[in-house]
């Protein structure tokens, strides 16, 4: 994921130069997409989750990030809408 990451912020850098865009911009943009991205994906699926009922079992599952439950609908809505 890092290296789709990169890859795809080198791009956008490349594709700026074309467009007169500052690299610091595309740079700022990339960054706040991809912070907004994690944190929509997990707010979305403990939305999910609350709606199932087993969010109310496990008040804690929101700090477990490491044990998954991250949805892409969600990073790919808050991801779109910060960059």
């Amino acid at each position: 994921m890092i290296v789709a990451f990169l890859a795809g912020l080198a791009l956008s850098i490349h594709a700026g130069r074309q467009f007169a865009l500052p690299q610091h911009a595309v740079r700022d943009a990339a960054m706040w997409g991809f912070i907004a991205s994690f944190l929509g994906a997990r707010l979305f699926m403990i939305g999910v989750e609350f709606l199932q009922g087993s969010f109310l079992l496990d008040k804690n599952c929101f700090v477990r990030l490491f044990e998954g439950g991250y949805s892409f609908h969600g990073g790919l809505f808050a991801g779109g809408i910060a960059a």
